[in-house]
């Protein structure tokens, strides 16, 4: 049975990428991002990218296609807030040096904009045990973000409200006696609680404080419902990637529909893949999710992640300690 030689695991982030802002007024926030204040600079901003391509490069194709192999460079340009996504070829300039001018609008970008640049096949082959498809990624470089506005906190991407489940243009009909409903539509999403419940529940689920007797208890039912929620949110923003992902274009984070996706798969990604580098869980996720076996496994590891993230066994514990202490 053949093997499909995979790209990411033949070459992965072998790029050499580099991006010129030396014109252009910014402050290094990280490694591989940039803030730019829009009063110092000009509307219109040209960055020069530079991508070196390793020489092993070729061993991605086919015997013959080596000494001609249909490769070609990309840079995607990304701004969901700034609705850009577009391609940017880069021109071969050497055996392995390839360059090109990415053009921005800073008045269209009304918070950042991410650039990545891709090695990927310029047409289709038919060779079995390679990567077949135009548009198959072989290598990439490192996320580039440029940002025009001060990146918030990450989380608080949950809303929590309570709904009347019997009168309710957001909860399904007929399901009156459920505890909670999850709207993925809305951004940020929704956590609606049944005000129907009783009122000894109500009471409980609205408890404050920590310490005293009842917090325990209530901490372990929204433990619980964390857990479903969560677990919702995470094929909610795993289907999001995938379907990216199967448009036959390279996919980053950027590219999904809302950035509460983006920030729960930064969150999430390095729970389900503990093994990994948080930077490198998330690359893998952008690169396998179009995988069925993948993502049905991925779908299997967040069920035990977050019940791990959410200390539910250690929750319980206590619960059942308290319980029986006396007998």
């Amino acid at each position: 049975m053949a093997t499909t030689i995979l790209p990411y695991e033949n070459l992965g982030e072998a790029l050499a990428v580099s991006l010129d802002l030396s014109q252009i007024p910014h402050t290094m926030t990280g490694e591989y991002s940039f803030l730019i204040d829009k009063s110092t600079a000009a509307p219109g901003l040209a960055i020069d990218v530079d991508a070196q391509v390793p020489s092993q490069i070729t061993d991605a194709f086919p015997k013959g296609e080596r000494s001609n192999p249909p490769l070609e460079v990309v840079a995607t340009v990304i701004s969901i807030d700034g609705g850009i996504r577009e391609p940017v070829a880069l021109q071969q300039q050497k055996p392995n040096l390839y360059k090109g001018t990415i053009k921005l609008d800073a008045t269209q970008i009304p918070e950042a904009v991410r650039i990545c640049v891709y090695a990927v096949r310029s047409k289709s082959g038919t060779a079995s045990g390679f990567a077949p498809r135009r548009g198959c990624r072989l290598a990439w470089g490192p996320v580039f973000e440029i940002r025009f506005k001060e990146k918030p906190p990450k989380g608080k991407f949950l809303t929590l409200k309570w709904e009347d489940f019997s009168n309710s243009a957001v909860v399904p009909a007929g399901f009156e006696s459920a505890m909670f409903y999850v709207d993925t539509e809305t951004d940020p999403p929704v956590l609606y609680l049944n005000n129907l419940s009783s009122a000894a529940l109500q009471k409980l689920l609205r408890t404050e404080g920590y310490g005293h007797a009842k917090a325990l208890p209530r901490d372990l039912l929204f433990r619980a419902i964390a857990n479903d929620v969560w677990f919702v949110l995470a094929q909610t923003a795993f289907d999001s990637l995938r379907k990216e992902a199967r448009g036959g274009t390279p996919v980053d984070l950027a590219a999904l529909d809302g950035s509460w996706k983006q920030e729960f798969i930064e969150l999430v990604a390095p729970m389900v893949l503990p093994a990994l580098p948080p930077e490198d869980a998330v690359l893998e996720f952008c690169n396998k999710m179009d995988d069925d076996n993948y993502y049905a496994n991925a779908l299997l590891r967040a069920q035990v992640a977050i019940q791990t993230g959410q200390t539910l066994r250690e929750h319980f514990e206590k619960f059942a300690q308290r319980e029986f202490e006396h007998g």
